[in-house]
């Protein structure tokens, strides 16, 4: 059965009508394309190249936790780098059944688990993104106030969201090139920390007193530092660090070739990751001390980034200004992805039925109700304003972390079955143009990943960090 191609010729669309078990024939879930948006979709292509510049990149957020020592940092990412590219969603080959929906990676929870975990996963992955938002904007208000402390979060919070409202009626083409040109600031700076970095550690900075960091701060340092209760803190908080891979597969949907475009988006994020993600923290233990000062403003956005504490602290002028405007660029990108994401994942539930039809309706290119509505969210960034607002954000960064552990649950789990589906149905691997390295085994580590992300949410209510049994205390605000 072939699919039918939309009316504008656009790519086809397929919509799943009921749970796909796992002896059903898999062309029993190709339907016509849907009605509501089959003639306005999104026009825009992203290019090729766009596609792999989502993999997230550690920021002032990393120093939330940094006093908790070396090894709770980097370990809790460490074990989740190989996550993202154990199930890259769902095997590609060209035949109708593998082949997403646009924007809509969830509806392989529908088709391959349940219409309710794929209603669920859907919602848990609009709401995430839209928290997102307004915890960028809040941590960008941080990040400023290294230059001036005294500036109101009002006047800082104000331009941004005018300047984001205008890049997002760009449409993805033109989000495709923010984030290309941001992307490569990114890795610029990080390879230069990297450097910089080595320098510190090998004593050829001249104007570092310390002569020489060396290993020290990983031999004379508790392994980790807050025990337990620690780690599992940083476990919890890391899965909101690591929300936006799975952008990848929203973004492949509108690209010109999204065959070449996933494979080599999902293979680049995975070493994107390991490289410019672990490797950084791992060096940030080695030249930035876990009981420096300096961390002490802990909590919603330190206010200090360990990149331009690091460059403080070696005595080096210069670099601290220009790795806080890093840091503050890549805080953009990320308030400027959660606008993206919340916006097309919503009108994507929508135009399936899952929400309000009005929200699914395009003008100009963009989603605009659903637009709208992120929109909306992200004025709660303005509670920066008001006392004791960011320990409400670090409630907000709780709840991220826990629904990105859950959306990659489901991918996993969606992985599995439609493994399942495909060799019950008699097809071969051979018949796929790319898969999983890891394949069904790599998604199951990658479900005990997650699901100990998701168990930290609970441990870290019963022991909680500092023993503070309260709102400041999950905001891990010590006193």
């Amino acid at each position: 059965m072939e699919p039918k191609a939309p009316n504008d010729g656009s790519r086809p669309m397929f919509v799943s009508k009921r749970v796909v078990g796992a002896h059903d024939s898999l062309e029993q879930v190709i339907v016509t394309d849907n009605p509501i948006t089959a003639n306005r979709p999104l026009p825009i292509p992203v290019r090729d190249a766009h596609a792999v510049e989502r993999p997230r990149t550690p920021t002032g957020k990393s120093s939330i936790h940094w006093d908790d020592g070396v090894n709770p940092v980097v370990l809790p990412r460490a074990f989740k780098t190989p996550r993202g590219y154990m199930s890259p969603y769902v095997d590609q080959n060209g035949s109708p059944i593998q082949r997403s929906l646009r924007r809509s990676f969830y509806e392989y929870a529908r088709r391959f688990i349940s219409e309710p975990w794929g209603f669920t996963m859907g919602w848990n992955f609009v709401f995430a993104w839209l928290i997102i938002f307004p915890f960028e904007l809040s941590c960008i208000v941080s990040q400023i106030r290294f230059w001036n402390d005294t500036v109101s979060p009002a006047v800082i919070i104000a331009p941004i969201l005018a300047g984001l409202i205008v890049a997002s009626f760009g449409g993805s083409r033109f989000y495709g090139e923010i984030e290309h040109g941001l992307g490569i600031a990114k890795v610029s700076a990080l390879t230069i920390f990297i450097g910089m970095a080595i320098a510190i550690m090998a004593g050829a900075v001249p104007s570092d007193a310390r002569h020489g960091t060396g290993v020290k701060f990983w031999t004379t340092r508790d392994v980790i530092a807050n025990g337990f209760p620690g780690f599992m803190t940083l476990f919890r908080i890391a899965g909101m660090s690591y929300g936006g891979t799975e952008l990848l597969g929203m973004t492949a949907a509108e690209c010109n070739n999204p065959r070449r475009a996933l494979p080599l988006a999902t293979k680049i994020t995975f070493f994107r990751i390991a490289l410019f993600y672990v490797l950084t923290l791992l060096f940030l233990g080695f030249v930035v001390d876990s009981q420096d000062p300096g961390l002490a403003k802990i909590g919603h956005g330190a206010q200090v980034s360990p990149f331009t504490l690091a460059a403080q602290r070696a005595g080096i002028k210069v670099l601290p200004d220009l790795f806080n405007v890093f840091v503050v660029l890549a805080l953009l990108s990320m308030a400027n992805a959660s606008i993206y994401a919340s916006s097309r994942a919503l009108q994507a539930l929508c135009e399936q039925g899952m929400g309000p039809r009005f929200a699914a309706t395009i003008k100009w290119g963009v989603p605009i109700y659903a637009f709208a509505l992120a929109f909306t969210i992200g004025l709660t960034a303005f509670v920066n304003v008001a006392s004791g607002g960011a320990v409400i954000f670090d409630w907000l960064l709780s709840l991220s972390g826990a629904c990105n552990y859950y959306t990659w649950l489901s991918i996993c789990a969606s992985h599995i079955r439609f493994r399942r589906a495909w060799h019950t149905q008699g097809h071969s691997l051979d018949e796929l143009l790319w898969t999983s390295p890891f394949g069904v085994w790599g998604s199951w580590i990658g479900i005990a990943i997650c699901s100990t992300g998701l168990l930290a949410s609970i441990v870290t209510s019963i022991y909680p960090l500092y023993g503070i049994h309260s709102a400041q205390g999950a905001g891990h605000v010590p006193h």
